[in-house]
């Protein structure tokens, strides 16, 4: 990564006062990322992520619900362990444990028994599942960069969530219906896996701060 990571916005961005954002992609717990927002926090710094912003965003449940009461279109889902039974699919399985971010597309009652003792690690963990559409939908996954993406076809969407949870760069995974967009994750986006074309894209909102 490199040391410069801190971007200061411009004064015309999104219309609010400048603001720092850590630019380093990945604000999980206890990784580089996270500490260097708490640090900046700690020392009186406006800065996005929030350690709690970054909580709400990568903790699934968390953030389907923060969707849901900012309405961001979501799927149905439900919170599971190993012994829940589930009516009806396709769904989309989720771990919700501190070891792994598997996720399955799970068509069928046998493969979900199967499945949802690894997204529970045996059942020691809880899981999301998320209701698929029976058929004419796609699962896909946008690059978001300060609200934008470099996808027209996502533009709004990607603008909508990141004013809701205020992450620099997120990785949204939406599963695409007929007539909508649900969220129905965020993960971490590096800064070092940006395009030339998406860090030109992104110096254009703020200025690196040493």
């Amino acid at each position: 990564m490199n040391e410069i990571w801190l971007l200061k916005t411009h004064d015309d961005f999104l219309g609010e006062e400048k603001s720092f954002y850590n630019l380093y992609g990945d604000y999980t717990y206890l990784l580089e990322g996270y500490y260097e927002t708490l640090q900046s926090q700690l020392s009186g710094v406006n800065i996005h992520p929030t350690t709690e912003e970054s909580l709400d965003a990568y903790i699934i449940a968390i953030a389907l619900e923060k969707a849901r009461i900012s309405n961001i279109p979501i799927p149905e889902y439900k919170i599971v362990t190993d012994k829940t039974k589930v009516d009806s699919f396709p769904v989309l399985g989720y771990a919700m444990n501190p070891f792994s971010n598997n996720s399955y597309i799970i068509d069928n009652q046998k493969f979900y028994e199967h499945k949802i003792k690894s997204l529970t690690l045996s059942g020691k963990y809880l899981a999301v599942v998320q209701k698929l559409p029976m058929e004419d939908y796609r699962l896909d996954t946008i690059r978001c960069i300060l609200g934008k993406s470099m996808v027209k076809e996502y533009q709004d969407f990607a603008m909508m969530v990141f004013k809701v949870f205020k992450l620099p760069l997120m990785k949204i995974k939406v599963i695409v219906t007929l007539d909508n967009y649900l969220l129905s994750a965020i993960e971490p986006l590096d800064y070092d896996t940006l395009s030339i074309n998406e860090k030109k894209n992104l110096e254009t909102m703020g200025e690196w701060q040493k």
